[in-house]
């Protein structure tokens, strides 16, 4: 039975087992749309502020933070609005760069990096900044 298709765990050292994670870029792409990133780069240009946008094409879910999310925030922080962004993992973007999926500017808070999966999850607020022209 050297040849068996079915592998037993006791026979897969420790050191090993981190090679064997389930990629779901699969899953991924069945549940998310086509988007265009667009990040916002800040520079000084000669003491002013400019920003310069540039554009990534992804695939991206972007969802609502449920009761039990907002819960767990602290009391000012659950009247933003939160949303968690699942995108594939070729962004690369970091807590409080800003981007825009159609048209609505967001802001990343908090980066989980789940890239031995294929993907990367990003805890987001809408972009006060924004938010004050509406």
């Amino acid at each position: 039975m050297k040849d068996s298709i079915i592998v037993n765990a006791r026979d897969i050292p420790l050191c090993e087992t981190a090679r064997s994670f389930a990629d779901v870029k699969d899953s991924i792409l069945a549940f998310s749309q086509p988007a265009i990133a667009v990040f916002i780069n800040k520079e000084q240009v000669s003491g002013y502020t400019e920003e310069r946008q540039s554009e990534v094409a992804t695939r991206a879910c972007i969802q609502p933070f449920n009761s039990q999310q907002l819960k767990i925030l602290s009391e000012g922080q659950r009247a933003w609005r939160w949303f968690t962004l699942w995108c594939l993992d070729n962004l690369n973007l970091m807590p409080d760069d800003a981007f825009i999926i159609k048209g609505v500017r967001y802001r990343i808070q908090e980066r989980l990096d789940w890239s031995d999966y294929g993907y990367t999850r990003y805890n987001v607020i809408e972009d006060y900044t924004d938010n004050a022209s509406r």
